[in-house]
C-alpha cells in the first residue's frame, strides 16, 4: 500500500491566515448563495411545478454533458498547476483543458442535433426540440468555460477576478430565466433564457481580453512536451466529476420517469436548501484543495483539526435547518412545500459529500483517484436503483432514503480508503458517531411532523453534538480568549 510521506519543514500556516484566505475565497460563494435564495424565492412563486422541473432537468443535463466532455482535464490542471510537469508549460495544460472539451462538445452537439434529435432530446431533457437541444450543448460548454476560468484565477490566487467571474457567471446563468416570464412560457423559451445570459457574458469576457491578457503574462517554457502524466491523472479523475454530475442527472431522470414531473419539481425545489451547502462546499474547496496539495507534508495536524471543525460546523447547520423547518419552507412557494418531510435526507447527502473534502484526499495525494471513482459509481447506483425500485411503494420516502444511503456509503468508503493513504481523521469513532447523528436526524425529521416537537428533538440532538465535540469547542474558545487577551494587552501598552 502506497503511503504519502509526511515531512516537516520550518514553514507553518496559522489559523488566522487559513481562515482569512478561506473567507476571501468564500465571498463569491456567499454572494452566489444569496442570489440563489432570491431566485428560488421568486421562481417557486412565479413558475409552475412542471416548469420548475424542466428548468432543473435542463440544468442537470447541461452539467452532465459538461462533465462528460471535460475528461477530467480541469482536475489535472488543478493537480499540476503548483507541482508542474517536467518539460511542460502551464499554458500548454491550459490550452488542452479548454480546446479539447470545446471540440468534443461541438462534435457531439452536431451529431445529436442533426442525426438523433428525438432520441438525445428525450433522454436528456424529456423534450425533442432541435432548438432546445442546441441550446443545451451551448450551455454545457459555457458553464464549463466559466468554471475553468474560475479555477485559473483561483490557482493564481487572484481573489478579486475569481470572485468577479464566479458571481457574474452564476447570476447570468440563472437570472436569465426570469425573462421567460415576460412571454409565453415554453420549453424552447426556457432553454433560450437559461443559455443567453451565459452567452452574453462569454462574448463580453472574450471581447475584453481579460483571460488573454493573463496568457501573455505567463512564463512559457519552450521545451519538449511530456503530457502523459497529465492525461493519465485527468482521465483517472474524470469519472469522479462525471459521476457527480451523472448522479444529479440520473436521479432527476429517474424521479421524472418513476414518480412524474410533479415529484421532480418538488425534489428540485429542495435545492434551495442543498444549494447553500453546495455553495459552502464550493467556497471551502476553492481554498482547501490548493491548501492540502501544498501543505499536506507540513500541516497534517492542522488538516486533521479542520476535519473535526467542519464536522461540528455541518452538524450544527443540519440541526438548525431541521429544527427551523417550519420557518425555512416559508421562503418557497406554497405549491412546493410538500418536500419538507424529506429535505433533511437530501441535505444530509450534500453534507456528507461536503465532509469527504476533509477525509478523502489521501486517494488524490497518492495519485489513486480511481478509488473515489469506483466509490462514486457505487453510491450513484444505490441512489438511482433505490428510487427506481421503491418509488411505487414508498413514494417520496424512497427519494429521501436513497439520497441518505448513497451519501453514507460515499462518505464511509472515501474516508476509509483516503485515510489508508493519508490520515485526515484523528478519531474515527467520533466521526462514525457524527454520521449516526446525521442518520438519526434525517429520520426524526420525516416521522415527526409537529413543528414544536421537531424543534425540541433537534435541540436535543444538537446538545449531543456539543458533548461529542466538547474538547474541540473548548480548544477553539481558549484560542479565541487568548487572542482577545493578547489584543487587550497590546492595546493597553499602546
Amino acid at each position: 500500500m502506497q503511503k504519502v510521506n509526511i515531512e516537516s519543514d520550518s514553514r507553518g500556516v496559522s489559523y488566522k491566515d487559513f481562515l482569512t484566505s478561506l473567507v476571501k475565497y468564500n465571498i463569491a460563494y456567499v454572494v452566489v448563495a444569496v442570489i440563489n435564495v432570491i431566485l428560488v424565492f421568486i421562481l417557486t412563486r412565479l413558475f409552475s411545478v412542471t416548469d420548475y422541473a424542466y428548468i432543473s432537468l435542463f440544468t442537470a443535463a447541461s452539467s452532465f454533458i459538461r462533465g462528460l466532455f471535460a475528461l477530467g482535464l480541469s482536475d489535472g490542471y488543478t493537480r499540476f498547476f503548483n507541482s508542474g510537469i517536467e518539460n511542460v508549460s502551464e499554458i500548454e495544460l491550459r490550452k488542452r483543458t479548454i480546446y479539447i472539451p470545446l471540440f468534443l462538445t461541438i462534435l457531439a452537439g452536431a451529431v445529436s442535433v442533426f442525426l438523433f434529435p428525438d432520441f438525445v432530446g428525450n433522454m436528456t431533457i424529456g423534450y425533442s426540440g432541435r432548438k432546445a437541444l442546441t441550446l443545451l450543448f451551448i450551455n454545457s460548454f459555457l458553464t464549463y468555460f466559466f468554471a475553468f476560468v474560475a479555477i485559473y484565477y483561483r490557482m493564481r490566487l487572484d481573489v478579486r477576478r475569481y470572485t468577479r467571474i464566479q458571481i457574474a457567471s452564476s447570476f447570468c446563468a440563472k437570472a436569465g430565466v426570469v425573462l421567460a416570464l415576460f412571454g409565453t412560457i415554453t420549453y424552447d423559451t426556457l432553454s433560450f433564457c437559461l443559455t443567453m445570459g451565459s452567452l452574453i457574458l462569454f462574448v463580453v469576457f472574450i471581447s475584453l481580453y481579460k483571460f488573454k491578457s493573463h496568457v501573455r503574462n505567463t512564463e512559457i517554457k519552450k521545451s519538449k512536451k511530456n503530457l502523459r502524466i497529465f492525461y493519465k491523472y485527468s482521465l483517472l479523475s474524470w469519472p469522479i466529476t462525471l459521476i457527480m454530475y451523472a448522479n444529479q442527472f440520473l436521479v432527476q431522470n429517474t424521479i421524472h420517469h418513476s414518480l412524474g414531473t410533479y415529484s421532480l419539481g418538488i425534489y428540485s425545489s429542495l435545492y434551495f436548501f442543498t444549494g447553500i451547502i453546495t455553495m459552502t462546499k464550493g467556497g471551502f474547496s476553492s481554498y482547501w484543495s490548493p491548501f492540502v496539495f501544498r501543505y499536506y507534508k507540513t500541516e497534517q495536524k492542522k488538516i486533521q483539526e479542520i476535519h473535526d471543525a467542519m464536522m461540528f460546523f455541518m452538524l450544527t447547520i443540519l440541526c438548525t435547518t431541521t429544527g427551523l423547518r417550519f420557518i425555512l419552507f416559508r421562503f418557497i412557494g406554497q405549491e412546493f412545500r410538500a418536500g419538507s418531510s424529506i429535505f433533511t435526507f437530501v441535505i444530509a447527502n450534500s453534507v456528507l459529500m461536503f465532509l469527504v473534502e476533509t477525509t478523502g484526499y489521501g486517494c488524490n495525494l497518492s495519485n489513486k483517484p480511481y478509488i473515489i471513482s469506483i466509490v462514486s459509481a457505487v453510491s450513484m447506483l444505490l441512489n438511482v436503483l433505490g428510487i427506481h425500485i421503491f418509488s411505487n411503494s414508498s413514494g417520496m420516502l424512497s427519494i429521501g432514503v436513497s439520497c441518505l444511503v448513497s451519501g453514507v456509503v460515499y462518505f464511509a468508503f472515501c474516508s476509509y480508503f483516503g485515510n489508508r493513504h493519508y490520515k485526515m481523521i484523528i478519531s474515527p469513532v467520533r466521526t462514525c458517531i457524527a454520521v449516526i447523528i446525521i442518520v438519526i436526524l434525517s429520520f426524526t425529521n420525516y416521522f415527526i411532523r409537529d413543528s414544536v416537537l421537531n424543534l425540541i428533538v433537534s435541540l436535543m440532538i444538537m446538545l449531543c453534538t456539543v458533548v461529542l465535540y466538547r474538547k474541540q469547542i473548548k480548544k477553539f474558545l481558549d484560542y479565541v480568549d487568548g487572542r482577545v487577551i493578547l489584543s487587550s494587552l497590546v492595546n493597553r501598552r499602546k
